[in-house]
């Protein structure tokens, strides 16, 4: 595990390099031969997998300098490791699945559906992040299309987002060095929303949420700064502690 730290707001995440330690080389084709499938369990560099790809329940796979041309499914209780490796397809995570990604990308939609959770640093998730009834989604530095999260934990470091980051019942959503071109809306955040030196095109909504909730200003979160708000801003039946300042709204 490994845990960020911004100013007492604490995330414990995997480490994208949690699975690293696996097993020697594995590509094999699934059974079904039919619908062009393989399977990826270990080490895999610098291949091409021509059709779909899945990860086995319980098993671990890293792809190195790889391409898949197809779709992805991290199945029940799998790790998925990319570096350098770009997904031209969709990526599922299945329960308790987790995929990290270092420096790759995923052309279609980043689906987590009662994972354990995702960790992405310095990609490209062009085709944007559906997570439900999953633990988290993390990301640093990396570029996003739409981003929607129901019951999950969202958390976007030094990133872009190309339109919306809306949330449901996360246990909370922090936004800070970003850029969001579209809206952000955070309703029913159980420990609330923390948006620091980021800047949103769009309103900005955060609604019946609890614990804190803080937009720019130098506490309780410390070096939180500023934003630059383009639409309105509205905070509406919360429990949270509400710090707002020294923001800029165009």
């Amino acid at each position: 595990m490994r845990t960020h730290v911004v100013g007492g707001r604490r995330w414990r995440l995997l480490s994208i390099v949690a699975v690293a330690n696996l097993a020697a080389v594995g590509l094999v084709a699934a059974p079904s031969q039919a619908q062009g499938v393989s399977l990826c369990s270990g080490t895999a560099e610098g291949f091409t997998i021509a059709g779909d790809l899945a990860v086995p329940a319980g098993a671990s796979c890293t792809l190195i300098d790889s391409t898949v041309r197809g779709n992805v499914v991290v199945r029940d209780d799998a790790n998925l490791s990319l570096e350098g490796s770009t997904i031209r397809g969709n990526l599922t995570v299945r329960a308790n699945g987790f995929v990290g990604a270092l420096d790759s990308s995923v052309v279609g939609v980043t689906a987590l559906r009662d994972a354990f959770g995702a960790a992405m640093e310095l990609s490209d998730l062009g085709g944007g992040v559906n997570a439900r009834d999953s633990g988290f989604f993390f990301s640093d530095g990396t570029t996003h299309g739409r981003v929607v999260s129901n019951t999950s934990q969202t958390v976007i470091i030094s990133g872009r987002v190309s339109g919306d980051v809306r949330t449901t019942l996360d246990l909370l959503t922090d936004i800070q060095d970003t850029v969001v071109t579209g809206v952000l809306n955070v309703d029913q955040a159980e420990l609330g929303s923390v948006i620091c030196r980021s800047e949103i095109d769009g309103n900005v909504a955060v609604l019946g949420s609890g614990d804190l909730i803080q937009l720019g200003g130098s506490a309780p979160v410390a070096g939180c700064e500023f934003n630059v708000l383009g639409g309105n801003l509205t905070l509406a039946d919360n429990t949270a502690e509400i710090r707002v300042s020294d923001n800029v709204i165009r």
